[in-house]
This record gives C-alpha cells, sequence and structure tokens, in this order.
C-alpha cells in the first residue's frame, strides 16, 4: 500500500511540473508576442512620418514646397560634402550639442535605425533615417545633401518600459495563478487514475481470491485421489464429484471475467433478434419455477406485452436467469419472486422483485460493482462470486437500457429494467 501511494504521488508530481511548465511556456510566449506587437505599434507612425518624408526630399520632380513636414519633435540635420551639419541655425543651438556627435555614414542610406546620444549627461533617443535628397530639390539647403530625417521617441520609450514593467508584473501573477491551476488540474486528472488504480487492485485481490478457491478444493482433491491409486472410481466419486463442480464454478467465473473484460474494452458485441415475447420468458422462467416449488416458494410470470422486441436472446437470458438466481438464494420458504413484463412509452419494462431479505441502502451503492457482496458470509454458502449485477448492468448498458435496484413493500427488493422498445430488426443495428 505504501509502495502504491509514493507511486501515485510521484506520478501526481510529475503531471504538476509538466502541467505547470505547459503553462509557464505559454504565458511567456504570448508576452513575448505582445510585447513584440506592440513596440512595432509605437514605431509605427514615427516610421512612417520618417519615409513620408523621405519621398519628399528624394522626388525628382522640382516642387517649390520640397521640404519635409517635419512632426513635434522631429528634425532635419543637413549634412555638407564634408560631413559636417550645415544647418545648425534651422536645428538651434541645444539639438545642434546633441547632433554634432552623429558621424556621416553613406552604408546607412534608406536605413531605419534607433539612435542614443549624450550631451552633458543628458540622454535622448531618436528614430533616424537617411535620405540623399534630390538634387532637383527646390530648397537649395536638401538639394544634393544627406539629410538625416530624425525624431525623439523618448515618450514611446517610457510607454514601452512602463508596459513591459506591467507586462512583467502580469506574467508574475499569471505564474502565480499557473501553479493553483496546475495543482487543481493534477488533483483532478488523477483523481480518475487513483480511482481506477484502486479499482484494478481491488479487482486483483478479488479474482484471485475467487479463483484460488475452486483451486485450492481442486488441488486437495486431486492429491486425495493420488493417496488411493488402488480405489475404484465409485468408491472416489464424492472428491471426483467436488472437483468436477469446482472445475464448472470455475469456468464460470473465468468466463464473467472474460465477459466484463470484453465490456471494458468495447469489444462486446450483442446479435439482435426478433423475439416472441411469450414463448421467450416462459421458456427461460419455467424451469425456475420447478426450482422455486421445491423450495416451498412461488415464482410468478407476468407478461403484459405479448408481441415481439428485438433484443440478444441469449444476452437478455442471462441478465433474468442473474436476476432470478439471487431471487432464489435471497428468498425463504413461503417467499414469492414474480417476473413482471410490460410495454410503456416505447420502453420494455423487465421487472424481478422478491419478498426476501432486501438490500440495505449502504449496499445499494455498490451492488453492481464487481465481486461486491452484502453478506460474504451468506454468499459463501450459496456460491455466489459477486459477478453476476456487474454482468446485469453490462447486458443492460449493451442494449442501451437503464438498470436500478428498489425496494419491495413491503419487503425484498426489485430489479428493474428499461429498455428502448424496438420491434424491427433493422432499427436496432447501428
Amino acid at each position: 500500500m505504501h509502495q502504491t501511494t509514493t507511486v501515485i504521488r510521484k506520478q501526481r508530481w510529475q503531471l504538476f511540473w509538466a502541467e505547470l511548465i505547459s503553462f509557464t511556456l505559454i504565458f511567456v510566449i504570448l508576452a513575448l508576442i505582445i510585447l513584440n506587437l506592440y513596440r512595432q505599434t509605437l514605431y509605427r507612425d514615427v516610421d512612417q512620418n520618417l519615409t513620408q518624408q523621405r519621398t519628399q526630399l528624394t522626388s525628382t520632380k522640382g516642387q517649390p514646397q520640397d521640404v519635409p513636414n517635419l512632426p513635434f519633435q522631429a528634425n532635419a540635420v543637413v549634412f555638407n560634402k564634408n560631413g559636417q551639419i550645415s544647418n545648425q541655425a534651422f536645428i538651434g543651438q541645444q539639438n545642434y550639442n546633441l547632433f554634432k556627435t552623429i558621424k556621416l555614414t553613406s552604408l546607412t542610406v534608406n536605413q531605419l535605425q534607433t539612435l542614443t546620444l549624450t550631451h552633458n549627461q543628458n540622454q535622448a533617443n531618436f528614430r533616424a533615417l537617411l535620405v540623399k535628397a534630390s538634387s532637383k530639390n527646390a530648397n537649395p539647403a536638401y538639394a544634393g545633401h544627406y539629410v538625416l530625417l530624425i525624431q525623439n521617441i523618448d515618450p514611446q520609450i517610457r510607454a514601452f518600459s512602463n508596459f513591459r514593467l506591467v507586462l512583467l508584473l502580469t506574467l508574475i501573477i499569471c505564474g502565480l495563478l499557473a501553479v493553483g491551476i496546475a495543482y487543481l488540474l493534477t488533483r483532478r486528472s488523477m483523481k480518475p487514475i487513483v480511482q481506477s488504480w484502486q479499482k484494478q487492485r481491488d479487482f486483483s485481490a478479488d479474482a484471485a481470491h475467487e479463483l484460488r478457491t475452486p483451486l485450492t478444493i481442486i488441488q486437495n482433491n486431486l492429491e486425495y485421489l493420488l493417496t488411493q491409486p488402488q480405489a475404484t472410481i465409485v468408491e472416489q466419486i464424492e472428491p471426483i464429484n467436488t472437483a468436477l463442480n469446482e472445475t464448472n464454478r470455475l469456468k464460470k467465473i473465468t468466463n464473467d471475467l472474460l465477459m466484463l473484460a470484453r465490456g471494458d474494452a468495447k469489444a462486446l458485441t450483442s446479435q439482435p433478434t426478433v423475439i416472441n415475447s411469450d414463448q421467450f420468458w416462459k421458456k427461460i422462467v419455467a424451469p425456475y419455477q420447478e426450482i422455486a416449488s421445491s423450495q416451498q416458494k412461488s415464482l410468478l410470470l407476468q407478461n403484459f406485452y405479448h408481441q415481439t422486441f428485438v433484443a440478444d436472446p441469449a444476452q437478455i437470458q442471462q441478465l433474468l436467469v442473474i436476476f432470478l438466481d439471487n431471487a432464489l438464494k435471497y428468498t425463504q420458504a413461503s417467499d414469492t419472486i414474480a417476473v413482471t413484463i410490460k410495454a410503456n412509452s416505447g420502453k420494455l419494462d423487465l421487472i424481478v422483485s422478491d419478498t426476501g431479505i432486501g438490500i440495505s441502502p449502504a449496499a445499494k451503492t455498490h451492488i453492481f460493482d464487481r465481486f461486491y457482496r452484502a453478506d460474504r458470509s451468506r454468499s459463501q454458502e450459496t456460491g455466489g462470486s459477486g459477478l453476476g449485477l456487474a454482468i446485469a448492468q453490462l447486458i443492460v448498458r449493451q442494449h442501451q437500457g437503464q438498470l436500478t435496484v428498489q425496494d419491495n413493500q413491503p419487503t425484498g427488493t426489485k430489479m428493474v429494467v428499461l429498455m428502448p422498445l424496438k420491434t424491427q430488426l433493422q432499427e436496432s443495428k447501428r
């Protein structure tokens, strides 16, 4: 048990870290995408302005207004043939002190770039575009010269810095949320796994227990027979008969387990057939009426549906036999068992009721679990394996029906099956 708990805990932590890392990667990737898009948006208007100004300067049509239409916080720095700034008076002394450190590099013509300029510990950031003005430009101050179109982007950088800080704080909050979400999802994801694991362990333990008993009896009887090599079959008929009975019991348990395994694997198939209601139910109930009579019990068949219906006859017979077998086991002399068949609102109702010992409310929640028996000591006497009602539930679901257990007033149990009433074989095919 401790080893199983350790494995589950280890698996839970692995799943937790996998989900946390996945959430973190998603948040980081989204943050980088948003940050990049926001940055591009900030510089988009500035770059469009610079590009429009370049078009004006490089125009070969001698327009009188071939002067860049500069927006606020923008300047045009003109360089002479020696690479010196020639329009100092136009740009002003303060700007000149910043711009004079710029070195003219003709290789950067028509390339958008970001410049950081410093003067007397004052730093400013600019978006710049170097343009070779047309020689036909109407303004001689620009004609044929290199012009550096430059616009201050300090407000954009401050906005970008603030946005990055907000995004970082958001990412941290999302990271904390990711931890909580990953933890909750891990517990929720592991819950059915743990339940399945526990059911598998219980199923394996119960199956081993059920199979061990007949195998032990068979082994003991065969070992006893080996000690009687001179005995005849007639003399040892009792141990031989016991071994055969346990072999049949073992075979039944194995077949039941195989059927349940096919049901779990969605590999259980049905062979629907048109069934005559009157003949079908009578044929199944008749042998059990004789058994009930021999036990001083009453078994009644009440068939209110006399037409045909479509179902798998072998599975429906197995279903009714399970109910009748349980009813006979858990009733006493003078008790009554009733099998009722009727049609109601497009449903075929199969009800098996008895006036026996009944089922406790606590047992009803587990009655369809595999190997579950409400009274194990009594089940050992009656030879039950606890698989019958699990198989009954599987058969009902195979026919798209519903199986419930109810109290039969004033005492006893009532097994109620509701199945879609199909009268033509074509309707039952999927």
